[in-house]
């Protein structure tokens, strides 16, 4: 039984303290709270406009790190994590990272993780920028 309130212009979320409501439309900060990485800085715009094909660029930055199946379960995720952000960070990659966790960008798998419980874990493009944002974004708020 549906115990939701009538929805007569068929919007798409529900929350118990709005109500029905649709994102994006003209309002860009409701667009911003629900795809953050979809708005640049001037300099990570200018950043990504400077690589040839953003999308296989990134592809291979991550699948260099994260390809290797053996290798993920031998060093374990947080470990190939690690080594990625601290090459993020060296080489002053932040804009086509954020431009990779942007959802409407790129939406390619890059492999397929098997945790110890036998869980299967698909790392996505998607998936690992936005993982690396908040990593780096945590290392920022300690130093």
């Amino acid at each position: 039984m549906n115990t939701l309130p009538p929805n007569p212009e068929n919007c798409l979320y529900y929350t118990e303290g709005i109500g029905w409501y649709n994102t994006g439309g003209c309002d860009g900060f409701s667009s911003f709270l629900h795809n953050p990485n979809a708005y640049l800085t001037k300099e990570q715009e200018t950043e990504v406009e400077k690589i040839r094909d953003p999308t296989k660029y990134l592809v291979d930055f991550l699948t260099r790190h994260f390809g290797d199946k053996e290798e993920n379960m031998r060093n374990g995720l947080t470990h190939q994590n690690g080594i990625m952000i601290k090459e993020i960070m060296e080489k002053e990659m932040m804009g086509i990272i954020r431009w990779g966790a942007n959802l409407t960008n790129i939406d390619v798998e890059i492999s397929i993780y098997t945790t110890i419980q036998m869980k299967e874990i698909t790392l996505t493009a998607n998936s690992l920028c936005a993982e690396a944002i908040k990593a780096i974004e945590l290392i920022s708020k300690k130093n």
